[in-house]
Order: C-alpha cells, then sequence, then structure tokens
C-alpha cells in the first residue's frame, strides 16, 4: 500500500515538474500569459528572455488550452507572421510547420503591413492580423521535452525581406501582363 502511494506520488511530482512555477502544462508545453501590453517585438524579447518562444498553434486542443489560459475580451499577441504583405500565407517564428488555423470571423485581412497575429476568446473568437506595433497581452510557451533553439534577434527582417520579394514579384507579374497584352 505505502509502494502504491510512493509511486503514485513520483508520478504526479515527475509530471508537474516539466513546467517552471506559474506555468501551465499544455500536452507537450508549457505555458504563461502576461498582462502587460507590448508590442510584438517586446513579446518576443520576453518569451526568449525565459528560454522560451511566442505561442504557436496546432490543433484544435491546443487552441481551447490558449483559450482556456487567456483573459476573456483581450487581444494576446501570437508567435505568428504573415511572411508576405497581401496574400494569405503565414509562419510560425518558432520554426514549427503552419498546418492549423483558426481565424475569426472575415480574417486573414488587414491593413497593409499587419503582418502579426494576435488571438481573443470572446464573441469574435479567433486569430487576427495586426501591425506589429500595437500593444496586446504577451504569451510565451516552452516544450517540455526539449531545450529552444533562438535566432538572435526577432526574424522581422524576414518578413520585411519576403515582403520586399513580393513587391518586385508583383511588379514582375504587372509588366508580364502588360507585355502580353501589348
Amino acid at each position: 500500500m505505502i509502494l502504491i502511494f510512493i509511486l503514485m506520488f513520483t508520478h504526479v511530482a515527475y509530471g508537474n515538474a516539466n513546467c517552471p512555477p506559474n506555468w501551465i502544462k499544455s500536452d507537450d508545453k508549457c505555458l504563461i500569459a502576461f498582462t502587460t501590453d507590448s508590442s510584438v517585438y517586446d513579446n518576443y524579447k520576453l518569451c526568449k528572455s525565459l528560454n522560451a518562444t511566442m505561442v504557436s498553434i496546432h490543433s484544435e486542443k491546443e487552441y481551447n488550452n490558449v483559450g482556456h489560459l487567456i483573459n476573456e475580451g483581450y487581444w494576446f499577441w501570437l508567435g505568428g507572421v504573415q511572411i508576405a504583405d497581401r496574400i494569405p500565407s503565414f509562419a510560425w517564428t518558432d520554426g514549427t510547420k503552419f498546418n492549423y488555423s483558426k481565424w475569426s470571423h472575415g480574417e486573414p485581412q488587414g491593413e497593409k503591413f499587419s503582418l502579426c497575429m494576435a488571438i481573443i476568446m470572446e464573441t469574435r473568437k479567433g486569430w487576427v492580423i495586426y501591425n506589429c506595433g500595437r500593444s496586446h497581452y504577451q504569451l510565451c510557451q516552452k516544450s517540455v521535452n526539449k531545450d529552444i533553439f533562438y535566432d538572435n534577434e526577432y526574424p522581422e527582417h524576414y518578413v520585411r525581406g519576403l515582403a520586399k520579394n513580393q513587391a518586385v514579384f508583383e511588379h514582375e507579374i504587372k509588366s508580364l501582363n502588360f507585355k502580353i497584352k501589348n
């Protein structure tokens, strides 16, 4: 009887030991939310200082777990970026595959150069695209099973480079269309 109790206690204690204090375990991730307004870049720096990344979501279950963590009615940054202006193509800043989406009604859309992704859980539930300089609350995630690899900087330069490449590509298409018509 004592041995069973010790085994049960050891299993529970080990399971909780995977996440730091104040972090919430969600499958193979540890999540934490901060109700301080910040730009997406400041959110990235905060997560990096915690040996974490901005949150990526890959399933309905992960979406619901994040939804239970955040305060209803407030916007929180996600680690998603639109990799080309005006073309709905997205990537996660943690390098994982963008294999799931939960867009709010009418999204993804946004003003020109709105390249960052936020989440809200209320009437308008889901993801939206916003200007990266706006202020929203912060979310971070850690892997339960492995250390995180970081770029030295927020991948803003990649986003800008992709947007510039897209503009060049669009210009070339317009030039070809003009040549074909004439």
